[in-house]
């Protein structure tokens, strides 16, 4: 059987689960009448991942709105340039809507305003993972006290989960062969491929103002991160 053949396959599977959404996963599904075998594959693959996501929050509390916002303004600002700077493009910068809220402090059992607190989420994708340390001392620069966890993902990330499925694939297979051979038959076709239920899994990685600058002198270091596949196969036999 062919790549695209499994491929295929597996697509199908995917088309059975979305048309009978009263089956919630591979466990629910129907099995047939004649003889059959039901075995889990598994398939692995390890790749250093080459895409690091940032995220952080700019906030500022000042007087009024307008002296917050221009505060906010000018810290997101220094942020981009040192986004900009490591090659990072306009499309891979996103900054979420404004947030405002007044703020309060309690004083002799009365509420005293004390201004407006501005904020906004910005999230960067770097496609260069040697230059995550400038990009870190840069945003250090502008005014970025700490970072949200990192996520670490997978350029290729399509290509390789495909890899994993036909490594998963083959698993059931042998599987599959091995069993109805001990048993004195054979396999005779797939009656059923389906994915057990997985959801996607990224790296995270936490990193504050003085963790930075302790990477900068260590320099990061990505090691491999596994993508798996997880299916269902019920084959019938001879």
């Amino acid at each position: 059987m062919t790549i695209y053949s499994r491929l295929n396959i597996a697509l199908l599977a995917l088309t059975v689960l979305l048309l009978h959404p009263l089956y919630s996963t591979a466990a629910d599904l129907p099995l047939p009448d004649d003889p059959h075998i039901v075995v889990n594959g598994y398939g692995m693959v390890e790749q250093v991942p080459d895409i690091i996501v940032l995220s952080f929050e700019v906030s500022a509390v000042k007087e009024n709105f307008s002296a917050a916002k221009d505060t906010v303004d000018a810290i997101i600002a220094k942020a981009v340039v040192a986004a900009r700077d490591q090659g990072i493009e306009d499309d891979k910068i996103n900054a979420s809507k404004i947030n405002a809220a007044p703020q309060y402090e309690w004083q002799n059992k009365n509420r005293v305003y004390k201004g407006e607190r501005i904020s906004r989420q910005v999230q960067l994708t770097l496609n260069e993972a040697e230059r995550y340390n400038a990009l870190v001392d840069g945003l250090l620069a502008a005014g970025i006290s700490r970072l949200q966890p990192v996520k670490l993902d997978f350029s290729q990330r399509d290509a390789l989960e495909n890899k994993a499925l036909n490594l998963a694939l083959d698993d059931a297979k042998n599987k599959a062969q091995s069993m109805a051979k001990h048993v004195g038959t054979k396999v005779k076709a797939v009656f059923q491929i389906a994915p057990v239920d997985q959801g996607r899994r990224y790296e995270r990685m936490a990193m504050s103002a003085d963790m930075a600058g302790n990477e900068k002198k260590a320099g990061l270091k990505l090691g491999r991160q596994s993508i798996e596949q997880r299916i269902r196969v019920v084959y019938l036999l001879q």
